[in-house]
């Protein structure tokens, strides 16, 4: 690519969100470059874009709306086109305000409550089968089937169907590690038409067989007066599953490597369940999987850098969650932080629908896996970057004869 006239070589560095990095080393070189070179840095990798790791300059850019919006087409790291907009994660104003309202009573932290003991349930047939093995792999043997599953009970999609979508939107958002930008275009477009097509697929058979459940209370909703059209409806679904699929897994998945290298965290969650709701805050800190992407609307100054009107912006809500000038000792896991003004459900108007359903899974999770797993090991670990940070493997093992089921 052609770099723009405006950027300054000396705030460039070389970040490849889609390569193969690892988190370790990605929250490592957001630090250097926050101390090095400041609070916004560019990239000339994926078609060249800024990147924005200080907190204070995250939060202006994400609550101010008049400055960068999410409808601009040329947002993604990896821009597949044509296609309709993801809803309402690429809508803005009054239309994202519509959507919201329609989305909002699925999401109600009361709601969200009320679905504690299907989670637990879940949890507990998940750990039931795992426990006596004396290993797993967290993110496909509890991780995700306890976050899918969820999601699943929820817009009634068939169970047996989770692994391909969880494989599509895997690809998806992330695309696959050390390819190409051209073979990404592809693979992430090849795994979009699939999940749209799954989408579509959910839609028709409600039509042909009406019934009571989150995806047809979605289709019976109207906007202006009228049903919201079917390639809106279609975005809708395909943002709730991505969400749904993979970002709550990421963290779990995030925090069960982290508890295996420290016994004392292990011991600290089993001794007082209490303790549980900050544990999650900070595992939602350290662990945060999305940055969100945005296009400048006009010109604007952000931590000192100029940057113009249709310039890529990436707010690494990652790094701001670990920016020393408003978390002491950032790098320092803390179970007890307080405050803690993590960045890791976004900010602003388009702040995470589903943040209520997040935290109700983590503390579940974290709860029941240490309820019933005796104090565990880590045995491997591979993590991966792309649009949701996560870990692509951990392996745990445990004393088989210490396993008390309830």
């Amino acid at each position: 690519m052609t770099r723009p006239e405006h950027v300054p070589a000396d705030l460039v560095v070389d970040f490849d969100v889609l390569g193969d990095l690892g988190i370790p080393q990605a929250h490592a070189e957001a630090s250097r470059w926050r101390r090095e070179k400041g609070p916004v840095v560019w990239t000339d990798r994926n078609g060249g874009y800024w990147i924005v790791v200080g907190a204070e300059e995250i939060r202006r850019g994400l609550v101010d709306v008049s400055l960068f919006d999410s409808a601009s087409r040329g947002v993604k790291m990896v821009t597949i086109e044509p296609r309709e907009a993801l809803v309402p994660l690429e809508l803005d104003g009054e239309e994202h305000t519509t959507y919201r309202r329609i989305l909002n009573p699925f999401f109600a932290p009361r709601r969200m409550r009320l679905l504690e003991d299907d989670v637990r349930k879940v949890a507990r047939q998940l750990l039931a089968e795992l426990a006596p093995t004396g290993s797993c792999e967290v993110v496909a043997d509890f991780a995700r089937p306890l976050a899918s599953s969820m999601f699943l009970s929820m817009v009634d999609w068939p169970l047996e169907d989770r692994v391909k979508l969880e494989n599509w939107v895997k690809r998806q958002v992330n695309g696959v590690a050390g390819e190409s930008e051209e073979a990404n275009r592809r693979i992430q477009a090849e795994a979009l038409e699939a999940v749209t097509e799954y989408c579509r697929g959910q839609i028709t058979s409600r039509r042909e067989r009406p019934r009571e459940d989150m995806t047809s209370t979605l289709m019976n909703a109207t906007v202006d007066g009228a049903p919201i059209p079917d390639e809106r409806l279609v975005g809708l679904l395909i943002v709730l599953a991505a969400g749904g699929l993979d970002t709550t897994a990421s963290v779990t998945s995030q925090a069960v490597e982290l508890f295996a290298l420290h016994p004392d965290m292990q011991a600290y969650v089993r001794e007082d369940g209490s303790r549980i709701p900050a544990v999650v805050e900070e595992m939602l800190r350290v662990g945060a999987p999305v940055g969100p992407l945005r296009a400048a609307l006009r010109d604007t100054e952000l931590g000192g850098v100029e940057i113009k009107a249709g310039d890529r912006v990436h707010f690494l809500g990652q790094a701001g969650s670990r920016d020393p000038a408003e978390f002491p000792d950032p790098d320092r896991v803390d179970l007890q932080r307080e405050p803690n003004r993590h960045m890791a459900f976004g900010l602003g108007p388009h702040r995470c629908i589903g943040a209520a359903l997040a935290r109700v899974v983590l503390a579940v999770a974290f709860d029941e896996f240490h309820a019933v797993i005796p104090p565990y090991r880590l045995v491997g670990s591979e993590s991966r970057l792309g649009a949701v940070w996560g870990m692509s493997s951990v392996v745990v093992e445990w004393d088989v004869d210490e396993v008390v089921l309830p």
